[in-house]
């Protein structure tokens, strides 16, 4: 399956469809790349195809580091 961008109703970041970035410092709406990397065999990112890793992001009051992504197994499919 073709990566071809985002549905017309996720065109907008917001509450409904936020922003992640991966390791590779690309960055897809949620619901987009959750879309995307259910579909493929591998979890590789649909513009430079490296391997798909949620970034993760720092906590400023010295918490450990959060995920800003979702695990994949509880994803909607």
């Amino acid at each position: 399956m073709p990566f071809d961008g985002c549905p017309p109703e996720a065109r907008f970041p917001g509450d409904d469809s936020p922003v992640v970035w991966g390791t590779c410092a690309h960055a897809f709406h949620l619901q987009c790349i959750n879309r995307w990397l259910s579909s493929q065999s591998e979890q590789r990112c649909p513009i430079c195809r490296r391997h798909w890793e949620f970034k993760q992001a720092a906590v400023s009051d010295g918490e450990q580091e959060e995920s800003i992504g979702v695990d994949m197994e509880d994803a909607p499919s």
